[in-house]
């Protein structure tokens, strides 16, 4: 997609979750690099998806580092601006190499998509 923009709105919110943290490192980087990720000192490389006549087309944070991954997935949509489901499904799918789990933690409402 051409004209699309990384901005980030002065209210957004980066949750600390695993989907967030696999969105700093490449594919497959091991958890303990990712574990040690200071979600609060990186607020500035991640930022919403904003095409060229002023639409938001992804209100979810994305990283600087997932952002033609996430417009890929948009662009198999059809270019349309994805819904909710579709938002969480598409990050959920471009983060799943970096994403594990503790078996005895609760996953919150945006790491799972069942």
């Amino acid at each position: 997609m051409n004209g699309v923009a990384l901005v980030r709105p002065a209210d957004m919110k980066l949750e600390d979750n695993q989907v967030n943290r696999a969105q700093t490192y490449a594919p497959n980087t091991d958890n303990a690099t990712l574990g040690a990720v200071k979600l609060d000192k990186m607020l500035d490389s991640f930022g919403y998806l904003l095409a060229a006549d002023d639409v938001v087309i992804f209100d979810r944070p994305v990283s600087t580092l997932y952002k033609d991954a996430v417009l890929k997935k948009i662009a198999e949509l059809g270019h349309r601006v994805p819904t909710d489901q579709e938002k969480k499904n598409i990050l959920l799918e471009v983060t799943r190499e970096n994403r594990s789990y503790n078996l005895d933690k609760t996953l919150g409402e945006e790491e799972w998509n069942y």
